[in-house]
């Protein structure tokens, strides 16, 4: 576990927390959006929804895609069950995404998935979500190290958002689960029961049963835990590090998949984004991205 806060950065890291509260967390709740799975019983209206994962927005142009886990989604895709995601306020229901591509990996090593939307769910959602953009991922190396922000949806609450914090732990994850870890792939974020809601109110995390729903969520960095990281921080050096898929309430961790096999991901399913990401993350490399082996599997 990491070594305990020097007391005297309290009163920096309280401002510090209520900064990020005030400043950078309602720009995390309207990029994430819950995942509804209808379930058919004949009639439409006798259909039951049902909350599944959660999962942060991405734009590329007019393009709209869904970051989140992979687990349970081949499944839910080959059933044909019908998923929608976030609220339209207009209509008072989800957001259907009938024609939406799914590109996933296996839940054992990665356990990430892309969804690019239709057109019509994308036009949608930028009504009524702010999706981030390429530059509001990380990409750097060395990877960011000192505090996290993770943001789900737990079933629990149905409809609202949690957030809590935490800092990256050592390179290890022992809880006994079917991840293949390797910390190449992989972050491990420590936490406390300590959370806040949208209202931005403070709660205490659900129990094990109800946090299950946040598999897909965003994990941020927020700042180096240093009195200088601290002091200088601001909203926009906030970054998308990793898609959360693995919580242990025992172990007060969770544990994520890098970004960046997402960026791939993508890079490998939609190459026409290719050059988009290019300008955006690889201005001086004039012969675009090279797509790793990994990105296929």
């Amino acid at each position: 576990m990491a070594e305990p806060l020097d007391p005297q950065m309290g009163e920096l890291i309280k401002t510090f927390m209520d900064r990020i509260i005030k400043e950078f967390c309602p720009r995390v709740l309207r990029a994430t959006v819950p995942f509804w799975g209808v379930m058919e019983k004949g009639k439409p209206e006798d259909a039951d929804i049902v909350r599944d994962r959660s999962g942060v927005l991405l734009r590329i142009g007019d393009d709209c895609f869904i970051l989140t886990a992979s687990h349970d989604l081949h499944a839910i895709v080959k059933n044909n069950i019908g998923l929608a995601v976030g609220w339209d306020d207009k209509e008072q229901i989800p957001i259907p995404i009938v024609d939406a591509q799914f590109c996933g990996t296996s839940k054992e090593e990665y356990d990430i998935a892309v969804i690019r939307l239709d057109k019509d769910a994308a036009a949608r959602i930028f009504e009524c979500y702010e999706p981030i953009q390429l530059r509001d991922i990380s990409l750097e190396s060395p990877r960011r190290t000192g505090i996290m922000l993770v943001c789900g949806f737990p079933m629990e609450w149905v409809t609202k958002p949690l957030c809590f914090m935490g800092r990256r732990r050592a390179d290890e994850w022992t809880v006994p689960d079917d991840l293949e870890y390797d910390p190449n792939k992989h972050i491990v974020v420590d936490f406390s029961r300590d959370a806040f809601d949208t209202d931005l109110t403070e709660v205490v995390l659900p129990k094990r049963k109800g946090i299950k729903g946040i598999s897909g969520c965003g994990i941020w960095h927020l700042a180096d835990l240093t009195s200088k990281g601290l002091a200088e921080w601001r909203p926009e050096n906030c970054k998308l590090v990793a898609i959360e898929h693995r919580y242990s309430e025992q172990s007060r961790c969770v544990a994520g998949t890098w970004a960046e096999y997402l960026v791939a991901k993508i890079a490998d399913a939609f190459p026409e984004f290719i050059p988009s990401m290019n300008l955006a993350f690889f201005p001086k490399q004039q012969s675009g991205i090279f797509i790793p082996s990994w990105a296929k599997k």
